[in-house]
């Protein structure tokens, strides 16, 4: 009945590696892939797709090297192997679970920090801010951070004209401006803009990343810890297992007792 239950468990881990393996080498595959479409990456947004593209190669390799370590150790039933994976993913465990607590506790801090501070307004930021919303509000078809349009002042950029083939888009609004021409006459001109603001479309997709990477973070813990049971489980049995022919030898024979030398 144990050596059933050793095979049993012996399989379950070598097949929860297995797949462990394959999340690993989809990882991988992603970061490569993402290797081919640089050039349609703008270059504001490079530097961020370059580090989560490193993040996901280094995730991707580490998780395909505690697989193979996992099932190597317990295909071949070595006890050391087994110990070095069950050390490994103990680190791992702790390591996510840092992550994991502390973007949980830091989300309402991520998603309440803004670009624009201490009631700063969008015509005060600095030009650098000022072209991160424009990026915003070509992508989100939005206009302004909190106020609308009003955010700008008299300086609406084009980024907030709404499609002039939709003016009768819920997204857009029609606005009329009074300006001075050139003698000295007043002229109403008029333009189509993106009638949201920026701030809750933003921060809606900031909060769904965040609670993706929390429940990304939790999923690798529960892995890691199911990887951690099946290792701890493989070494009890690997212990508790003795091969009795290694050990037992039937008694001697009182004929053998009785011509056994002195010396």
């Amino acid at each position: 009945m144990a050596k059933v239950n050793k095979m049993c468990v012996k399989t379950v881990a070598i097949a929860f590696n297995v797949l462990f393996g394959v999340l690993g080498c989809l990882l991988l595959g992603v970061a490569l892939y993402a290797m081919t479409i640089y050039d349609e990456v703008d270059e504001e947004d490079y530097e961020n797709f370059h580090k989560g593209r490193i993040a996901v190669l280094v995730i991707g390799t580490i998780i395909l090297i505690m697989s193979c370590l996992g099932a190597l150790g317990a295909y071949l039933e070595t006890q050391w192997v087994l110990i070095l994976y069950l050390i490994l993913t103990g680190i791992g465990l702790v390591i996510l679970l840092i992550f994991a607590v502390s973007l949980s506790i830091l989300k309402s801090v991520i998603l309440d920090s803004g670009p624009f501070t201490n009631n700063m307004t969008v015509d005060q930021a600095h030009n650098t801010t000022k072209e991160w919303l424009e990026s915003v509000q070509k992508w989100a078809e939005c206009c302004g951070w909190e106020n609308g349009y009003q955010d700008w002042g008299q300086n609406i950029p084009d980024s907030c004209l709404c499609d002039s083939n939709d003016p009768d888009s819920p997204k857009c609004h029609s606005l009329s401006n009074h300006t001075v021409g050139e003698d000295g006459s007043s002229v109403l001109s008029s333009k189509v803009i993106f009638s949201e603001p920026c701030a809750p479309i933003y921060i809606g997709h900031m909060e769904r990343f965040v609670n993706a990477a929390i429940g990304i973070y939790f999923g690798l813990v529960v892995i890691d810890m199911i990887g951690m049971v099946l290792s701890i489980m493989m070494i009890c049995q690997i212990k508790k297992y003795v091969p009795t022919s290694a050990f037992y030898q039937s008694p001697p024979t009182y004929s053998d007792l009785n011509n056994k030398p002195l010396c």
